[in-house]
């Protein structure tokens, strides 16, 4: 379109604007579901802790009501 453009190439570390090819942007956003993955590995494992420590206090309570 015969306009100039200006911004960094990769990430806006300088301005806000930046350029990236289309297999760049695809390999950000993997990284982005890389993360994310692990992040959501990470709240399972607690979810999981929260879990035990419900079916304890659960087990507990039953044994007690069979006194």
């Amino acid at each position: 379109n015969g306009k100039k453009y200006v911004g960094c190439y990769g990430s806006g570390l300088l301005g806000n604007s930046y350029f990236r090819t289309k297999e760049d942007h695809i390999k950000v956003l993997e990284t982005r579901i890389k993360w994310n993955d692990e992040k959501i590995a990470e709240i399972q494992i607690q979810n999981e802790k929260y879990q035990n420590q419900i079916n304890l206090l659960q087990d507990n309570k039953v044994k007690q009501l069979k006194k």
